[in-house]
């Protein structure tokens, strides 16, 4: 059939162009509308916590990295069987970020440039022969392990706020004295 059709055509070249070019553009704009972002941003998240998303990017990094954590310790893939569950876990623990995240900015935890700065400078890894922060140590551990200073700052960061969490949470309990 495809013969006779190109049979028919062959003088009239131009027509199987125009025909072509009608289906080429039938499947791409109505097709692959579904796979294509004609917005310019990827609208796909891996949850929404209180309305606000975890971004499927965030979720696959995590993934990327557990992958390799499990290939450098054990040097295979991930078993079927628990690969499921550790997606499932990764998942939660994105979420409990994000729900921390949200109450740290809904209840105004705050930490300075200074106090994340001094913290980076007391991490022992971080000292050079004479004791003291030696930035050129720093950034050789910080290469070493993949990590650039935005992101240790950004971590140094986020665990003293859920450090400060923590404290208040728990300066927030009391005791009566029979309890004591």
């Amino acid at each position: 059939m495809l013969q006779r059709i190109r049979d028919g055509l062959s003088g009239q070249k131009w027509l199987a162009w125009v025909v072509l070019g009608a289906i080429g553009l039938t499947f791409i704009f109505w097709g692959g509308s579904g796979a294509l972002d004609f917005s310019g941003s990827a609208s796909r998240s891996a949850a929404k916590v209180n309305g606000q998303e975890i971004p499927a990017s965030e979720a696959t990094e995590a993934w990327s990295d557990t992958q390799a954590r499990w290939s450098q310790q054990f040097g295979t893939e991930i078993p079927e069987d628990q690969r499921a569950r550790m997606q499932e876990r990764i998942l939660d623990s994105l979420v409990m970020q994000k729900l921390m995240d949200l109450r740290l900015d809904d209840e105004h935890f705050r930490v300075s440039d200074e106090r994340v700065l001094a913290e980076i400078h007391n991490i022992p890894a971080f000292k050079g022969a004479d004791g003291k922060f030696d930035p050129t140590v720093a950034r050789q551990v910080l290469a070493a392990n993949g990590i650039s200073e935005q992101e240790l700052f950004r971590q140094t960061r986020q665990r003293l706020l859920m450090d400060q969490l923590q404290q208040a949470l728990g300066g927030s309990a009391f005791l009566t004295p029979a309890e004591a």
